[in-house]
């Protein structure tokens, strides 16, 4: 063929050449070339209360239903402190025993018993949950112990380090928007600081809890009570 006869051709194959690549687009994986898709994060609702002096001891302050996501701190003040070993108000949650050392589970039975004296100010909250949620709680208060950890509660020895130590607690009460009923974890009854749940707990949507904030040791303190809901 010569060169007059070649360059007819090639103009009319040129247009076939971009025409073929597209014809398969149709079909084509477009997804495979794009980047992974980012989920849209949720930002956490970001409350905060007071403590409500005008409340009685046993009274529950109602903060009410809490959005989740959401952290939730509550500020009050532990006025008064004390603690009853015979005084039975609310009854303790039920742990697995060994009562004989022998390593094999023998019995369910409360570890801790007594609630604080009549003179003591404890203070309790209630919430309800917005939706289904998993809840961990802290407590951190004022004159917080050195090294995290509080002296022993000794009763029996009025010049002990414990007279001279704020001991805050938190407890977690079954809670049906009148009085509460008995104590469904004592997890924040402990010596250390700050006072955690050591593991997230489940609520349902609507579900109510109280939460009550007590001195156990010699001194009172202010503290910072901070709940913290996640979607499950």
């Amino acid at each position: 063929m010569t060169r007059a006869g070649i360059v007819p051709l090639v103009r009319a194959l040129l247009p076939l050449l971009f025409i073929l690549p597209l014809a398969g687009c149709d079909n084509w994986p477009l997804y495979l070339n794009l980047p992974d898709p980012v989920p849209p994060s949720v930002q956490p609702a970001v409350m905060s209360a007071e403590e409500d002096d005008a409340l009685g001891s046993d009274d529950v302050q109602d903060i009410g239903s809490l959005a989740i996501p959401g952290v939730l701190t509550i500020r009050g003040d532990a006025e008064a402190c004390g603690f009853d070993l015979e005084r039975e108000l609310y009854p303790w949650p039920d742990h697995p025993l060994d009562t004989d050392g022998d390593g094999e589970i023998d019995l369910r039975a409360p570890q801790h018993q007594g609630w604080y004296d009549t003179a003591a100010d404890v203070d309790l909250y209630g919430v309800r949950a917005g939706a289904d949620a998993w809840l961990k709680v802290e407590l951190t208060w004022d004159n917080s112990p050195v090294g995290g950890q509080n002296s022993p509660f000794r009763p029996d020895d009025a010049e002990g380090a414990w007279a001279d130590e704020s001991d805050l607690d938190v407890l977690i009460l079954d809670w049906d928007g009148e009085a509460p009923i008995r104590v469904v974890s004592d997890a924040g009854f402990t010596l250390s600081h700050p006072e955690v749940t050591p593991q997230w707990l489940g609520l349902d949507a609507g579900q109510q809890v109280a939460f009550a904030v007590g001195c156990h040791h010699g001194l009172p303190s202010a503290y910072e009570l901070t709940l913290t809901f996640q979607s499950p």
